[in-house]
């Protein structure tokens, strides 16, 4: 990235809120499925219990 590019990116203003993620249920294999799980940028483990 050269030096003039990045004097011209935005500053950010904080974090970005994505409580309700735009999403569609299609008629695919788990058409009635629609509860989904996303885990982004974490080191914690997810299990079962």
């Amino acid at each position: 990235m050269s030096v003039s590019a990045a004097a011209t990116r935005p500053q950010s203003s904080g974090p970005v809120d994505l409580g309700v993620l735009p999403s569609e249920i299609d008629g695919g294999l788990a058409s009635r499925a629609a509860i989904g799980l996303a885990i982004l940028a974490t080191d914690q483990t997810l299990e079962h219990e």
